[in-house]
């Protein structure tokens, strides 16, 4: 998540430098305050806020950019970064707020959001933070035992990427693009089945098929737990129920999408292994090179790997929906950012809140293709998506306005928006699920015999320590 957040920050600060270049150098030496002094123009009324973000010390400049964006309209604030790595970032917090010493500011991933708003981290805010036309998504937006919690800034739903040249060159159908269209789960492992070859050219449909010896995989599925819900939930299961009360995990429903999975790579030999995954190019790569036919993923990649790889005219890219197992199903995911309960700055630190998450504040960010909108009014009518989605990151543009009603009508909630102990559970399910990946167990041996009955007694005491 956080080298998706950091090429957001880049695209941003490269918007923001255009629109700050009326000024001149001595103008913004003027201005900047970066170690929060006060100019003698503006007195004493310099407001100087403290932003804490998971990006590592590289992006200082580029959220700088960002910062004198918004000065432009508040001259009396200043911003104060407090960069943190990834893997130090939830230590880091803790212990920030152990010591009632929290950042006004700061950015918070999905995994542990409602958590540390009942822990109490948060400012209350009300949800009232935009006008009519320009509502957040359901799927946007954080709520726990009714009450307002955060927006999302950003969100990344899941979606099949594929090659076109190699499906044309093979003489394969396209997946489709419009929901009703979808594949099932039986005709998407037959697809992935003749696209994948061992280095004799023979598919798995073929007697002399060698396992240990594949160039070409018809697909990939991303692994990840909160990646799993979305799967799980188009299968009638899921981790969570949507309010938070009913533990679905070890449904059989839940258990099968694993398994499902499980079996393209040691059932069908159609997707590689985790380990072999790990050692493999990045997705544009991976694409042009058909050394994968199908990637399910984010679509975040449409901003980094594929996006730019097609804007360059080196992959001619598709995005289709997902294959269905009962019902189409796609998960959200996405980051927010929040004010402390520590501030001693509410008003200010909320305005700035609600600015840096208005998707007005992040079109260019949005065209780029890091991230969709998170407002309903960019899905209403193909003008809207077109004015966002149609330049040369993104893919035909018909298919994407098919893959907005897809997005927009079938797309379920991260399963951390749900309950405050998802973030533990999806770690300890991760830790345990390998041996379904490695073919060494089943799902049903491992999520009833294993995860089971270590992540029950914490779903139901509702505590994570």
């Amino acid at each position: 998540m956080g080298k998706k957040i950091l090429a957001i920050v880049l695209v941003l600060a490269m918007a923001f430098q255009l629109a700050a270049c009326g000024s001149t150098p001595d103008d913004k030496k003027e201005e900047s305050v970066a170690d929060g002094s006060k100019s003698e123009e503006q007195g004493d009324d310099i407001v100087e806020l403290t932003f804490m973000h998971w990006e590592g010390v590289d992006s200082q400049a580029e959220y700088e950019e960002i910062f004198a964006q918004y000065y432009e309209t508040h001259p009396n604030i200043r911003i104060k970064q407090l960069p943190v790595d990834g893997s130090n970032y939830l230590t880091k917090l803790t212990s920030m707020a152990a010591s009632g010493d929290l950042p006004d500011l700061f950015q918070m991933s999905e995994a542990y959001q409602i958590y540390w708003n009942e822990e109490g981290a948060y400012a209350k805010m009300d949800d009232d933070w935009y006008a009519e036309d320009e509502k957040k998504l359901d799927y946007c937006t954080y709520s726990y035992d009714g009450e307002f919690v955060a927006y999302q800034f950003s969100t990344e739903n899941e979606a099949l990427f594929y090659n076109k040249d190699y499906f044309d060159e093979k003489g394969v159908e396209y997946p489709p693009s419009k929901v009703e269209d979808a594949w099932s789960w039986d005709k998407f492992v037959e697809v992935a089945k003749s696209l994948t070859f061992d280095k004799n050219g023979n598919t798995p449909n073929d007697a002399g098929f060698d396992p240990e010896n594949i160039v070409s995989y018809g697909c990939y599925i991303s692994n990840a737990a909160w990646q799993l819900h979305g799967w799980m939930t188009g299968n009638g299961g899921g981790f969570v129920s949507e309010d938070g009360k009913e533990l679905l995990l070890g449904r059989d429903e839940s258990i099968e999408a694993v398994q499902k999975i499980a079996d393209l790579i040691n059932v069908y030999h159609v997707m590689p292994s985790p380990g072999v995954a790990s050692e493999l190019s990045s997705e544009d790569i991976l694409l042009a090179s058909n050394q994968i036919a199908m990637v399910v993923t984010g679509t975040w990649i449409m901003g980094t790997t594929v996006g730019v790889a097609a804007e360059k005219g080196e992959l001619n890219y598709g995005i289709g929906v997902l294959p269905t197992m009962k019902v189409p199903a796609s998960v959200n995911n996405g980051p927010t950012l929040v004010v402390s309960s520590d501030t001693k700055h509410f008003e200010e630190a909320a305005e700035f809140c609600k600015w840096f998450s208005a998707d007005e504040n992040h079109m260019v960010v949005i065209k780029s293709g890091l991230m969709l909108p998170t407002e309903e009014k960019y899905y209403s009518s193909e003008e809207m998506i077109r004015e966002w989605a149609d330049n040369s990151r993104h893919p035909d543009i018909e298919e994407m306005i098919d893959f907005c009603d897809y997005s927009l009508n079938h797309t379920v909630q991260t399963m951390f928006a749900h309950n405050l102990v998802m973030g533990k559970i999806s770690e300890i399910f991760e830790d345990e699920i390998a041996p379904v990946w490695e073919g060494t167990a089943t799902a049903q041996e491992v999520i009833k015999d294993r995860i089971m009955p270590v992540v029950e007694p914490i779903f139901e005491s509702n505590q994570i320590n």
